[in-house]
């Protein structure tokens, strides 16, 4: 792999670039680690547990879903109340530090590191069991974007 670096003063904010005629395994673990960094920066996500604010990091959010109309982040012993939409959160799940969060419901979106494994054992369906032994499904809709995704 070949790096070259170029200072240039109209840059405040390091950019990568990455040219490559395939997307391989290394590939992958370069624009990973080069992402990981960018997370080191003090993204956080603002969270109520009954009267007090807490910041949560992305790195400890297992998924955000919606139940009676109310917003919640769950880790992996605890849930939270949200004061945002769940497409609120899904703009800002956008920036590199969120890379592994994706939508899999009207009602859920998940952190992908926190995933055991997919049930696909179901006609049509895929359940998502995460490392807490939480269990949620990926809607009939999502599931072509999560099997492609996959690599499925």
């Amino acid at each position: 792999m070949k790096v070259q670096v170029q200072l240039d003063s109209d840059y405040i904010i390091p950019e990568a670039f990455i040219k490559t005629s395939e997307i391989t395994e290394r590939v992958v673990r370069v624009e990973n680690m080069i992402l990981s960094e960018n997370c080191k920066e003090d993204f956080f996500i603002s969270a109520w547990d009954r009267d007090f604010l807490i910041k949560l990091e992305p790195s400890k959010i297992y998924r955000f879903f919606s139940s009676d109309k109310k917003v919640y982040v769950q880790t992996e012993n605890e849930v939270f109340l949200v004061k945002m939409r769940l497409y609120e959160i899904e703009e800002l799940l956008q920036k590199p530090v969120f890379a592994r969060f994706a939508r899999i419901s009207n009602t859920d979106i998940i952190n992908f590191n926190f995933v055991k494994n997919f049930d696909m054992s179901l006609a049509g369906t895929i359940c998502v069991n995460l490392k807490n032994k939480t269990r949620t499904f990926v809607s009939r809709r999502y599931v072509s974007k999560i099997k492609n995704w996959l690599g499925v």
